[in-house]
């Protein structure tokens, strides 16, 4: 098979209920991957994430952006959220709910 492609994988998740901060109407936190051990001769890997809380899903349905990474580099990268709605998301609901990013990333080496 020559179409096999080779990779850096890390996985892991920020720590719940901390690192958020308010933007305008709702919050961001940036998510540190230096764990993976990422290059940085190499492109940027490639982030899937998810958003999750040690508080159940409590209203977590009302926030958009959970799956969207923002300012990807070999080091972490950036996730807005904002309520469904228009209405105020405040870091206080992510850190009472224990909101936490989940993160699967693949760099590719050759």
């Amino acid at each position: 098979m020559d179409n096999i492609v080779r990779g850096i994988v890390g996985a892991g998740k920020s720590t719940p209920g901390e690192g958020w901060q308010p933007h305008n109407e709702g919050i961001y936190i940036d998510v540190d991957t230096t764990s993976a051990d990422f290059r940085s001769d190499l492109d940027t890997p490639v982030y899937v994430i998810s958003l999750s809380g040690t508080g159940g899903t409590r209203r977590m349905w009302n926030a958009l952006g959970a799956s969207t990474v923002h300012e990807p580099t070999d080091r972490g990268f950036r996730v807005y959220l904002k309520h469904f709605r228009d209405a105020s998301l405040p870091p206080s609901q992510a850190e009472e709910a224990g909101w936490y990013i989940n993160w699967i990333g693949v760099q590719k080496v050759s």
